[in-house]
């Protein structure tokens, strides 16, 4: 019999034999290695992107385009970006955007 045929309470201070109790099983988790993402066959290769990818280029566009969206307006404008008017005004200054 085993401890789930015969359950002992424990409470009546009742010895429990080893082969009696469950032992739990310890699983080790492995981790695999991640892969290099490799494109085109060739880890080194890439792409000339002709665009520029700097962030406070792209700022500067959604910026403008904004304004125009907007025609000008700093406050529709910034709400559509998703800042304050204030911002949108210092930011207007450190890309010397003019309206």
């Amino acid at each position: 019999p085993n401890a789930i045929q015969n359950p002992t309470l424990i409470n009546e201070l009742k010895e429990l034999k080893g082969h009696e109790v469950m032992q739990p099983v310890y699983v080790q988790p492995t981790v695999q290695p991640s892969q290099p993402v490799i494109l085109n066959g060739d880890i080194h290769e890439h792409t000339e992107v002709e665009e520029s990818l700097n962030i406070m280029d792209k700022e500067k566009e959604l910026i403008i385009k904004a304004l125009k969206k907007h025609r000008g307006k700093r406050k529709d404008a910034a709400l559509d970006l998703g800042i304050s008017e204030r911002t949108l005004y210092r930011k207007l200054k450190e890309y010397n955007i003019e309206e």
